[in-house]
């Protein structure tokens, strides 16, 4: 689609993106703890459980709301939305997995992309905004909602243009900078914390965080915006272009990247990655705001003495402040984790590493999306006991434990990772074929595609 022909968001909209907001999250889930109670996520009755996009067009004809549409249910809706949407962007991620070990990139570049697409829907929701087909809504700080169904030149918003342009839109507002700095956290201190700490405000890290924002959800836009990569990945055949291969060392040495991002500790349960986008944020906002590389010879000293000041300031409650200070002037593990690097780079699909970096990406946007719904269940009062009536069959549907073998706490599913990552990367070395390594540890490969785990310890249950 050419340049000037790109939808985008009308004036109207944008307003409209401004004014959604999470509080009228917080009421409507808080409203459907009385359903968890008869083990429903949203009430028997309501009126979009089923068939929602019909429902949705039945009751917005001519672009007005209709007397059979009801507010609650679909406000109810979206709340409920918004932990479901993640968790489902969770499995598309497993289910990129299970491709890229079975040597199937195109595929995993397919669900990765949507395992984006999902994590967005879900991110926005926790921020009281739907996305549906055509016609979205958001939810206002009273609970009630309004609908946003244009683009300019009044072309049709579908899901994935408005999923993109919504985003976008989204990450430039301060509701987007808050969250982001407060959901990542280290060491049990937030990022906002760590921002002040070292540049004694938050500020340097808006324009920051709204390109994180931006470069993740790249892929959405990108196929949004360019019909032939669309197609190419849609329906194209996929072996007829010259594509690049894989062999069993990299295959194995991208999945241990992936897991060892989300390893739960002792403080939060993604505190492996956030320790890395920490020194990356420092390091940006240094540079952004002296325009030098911190570890040019003309600044090491002065970003040096802001890193131990920083570390000071923080340190009756930050733990091994030398460990710390080793670690953010890269004295330690000094190259970014393999993730953070292909998260940055866009190739084209018969790359071998394109489906990689889109799982990358998605990675990263799960990480907030599942910090943001955590914090909704928080701030409504909700807990694992209140949503025991879908989390107990789900890890029976998804083969993750037997009935009456529930794990006392989610975080203790890591220990089948670590195993099955520790057996896996024993063959790392021996050039041993994708036929054999499947063969011989098909049952650890197969714990490495339930991301589904990570799900569940992520949203804080």
């Amino acid at each position: 689609m050419p340049i000037s022909q790109r939808i985008k968001l009308t004036k109207t909209s944008k307003r409209l993106v401004k004014k959604a907001s999470r509080e009228g999250v917080r009421l409507n889930m808080t409203g459907l703890k009385r359903h968890f109670d008869k083990h429903r996520w949203v009430g028997k009755t309501n009126r979009y459980a089923n068939d929602c996009i019909k429902k949705i067009h039945i009751d917005t004809q001519n672009n007005c709301v209709q007397p059979s549409f009801n507010e609650l249910h679909l406000t109810q809706y979206i709340a409920a939305s918004s932990v479901i949407h993640s968790v489902d962007a969770w499995s598309y991620l497993g289910r990129a997995i299970h491709c890229h070990i079975h040597g199937d990139p195109s595929t995993a570049s397919h669900l990765a992309y949507y395992a984006e697409l999902r994590a967005i829907m879900s991110l926005l929701a926790t921020e009281g905004i739907g996305i549906f087909n055509n016609k979205h809504f958001i939810i206002k700080k009273d609970g009630l909602t309004e609908m946003i169904y244009q683009a300019q030149r009044g072309q049709r918003l579908n899901t994935h243009a408005a999923a993109s342009l919504v985003f976008e839109n989204w990450a430039d507002h301060r509701e987007s900078f808050d969250l982001l700095i407060n959901i990542i956290s280290i060491g049990g201190i937030s990022l906002d914390e760590w921002v002040t700490g070292f540049s004694d405000s938050n500020k340097p890290f808006k324009p920051i965080g709204k390109s994180w924002f931006i470069n993740w959800g790249i892929d959405i836009k990108k196929i949004e915006n360019d019909r032939d990569a669309r197609n190419t990945l849609s329906y194209r055949p996929t072996y007829i272009p010259e594509r690049e291969t894989y062999d069993s060392k990299k295959l194995i040495s991208d999945i241990v990247g992936i897991w060892e991002l989300c390893e739960p500790d002792s403080y939060l349960r993604f505190g492996n990655l956030d320790k890395h986008l920490l020194r990356v944020a420092l390091e940006k906002v240094y540079k952004s705001s002296t325009g030098k590389d911190p570890f040019s010879s003309s600044a090491r000293a002065n970003y040096e003495s802001k890193i131990i000041r920083t570390l000071n300031l923080l340190g009756p409650r930050l733990p091994a402040i030398d460990q710390w200070k080793n670690f953010l002037l890269r004295r330690t593990e000094p190259e970014n984790p393999k993730i953070l690097r292909d998260s940055i780079t866009t190739t084209s699909f018969n790359n071998a590493s394109h489906h990689i970096q889109v799982m990358a990406r998605a990675l990263l946007l799960l990480r907030i999306t599942s910090g943001a719904c955590a914090k909704l269940l928080d701030d409504s009062g909700i807990d694992r006991n209140d949503l025991s009536f879908w989390t107990s069959q789900f890890g029976v549907d998804r083969g993750i434990w037997s009935k009456e073998n529930e794990p006392p706490d989610f975080t203790d599913l890591w220990a089948d990772i670590d195993d099955a990552l520790a057996i896996v990367t024993s063959n790392i070395n021996t050039n041993i074929s994708i036929k054999d390594l499947i063969n011989t540890h098909s049952h650890h490969l197969s714990v490495l595609g339930q991301t589904e785990r990570a799900a569940l310890w992520t949203i804080g249950l």
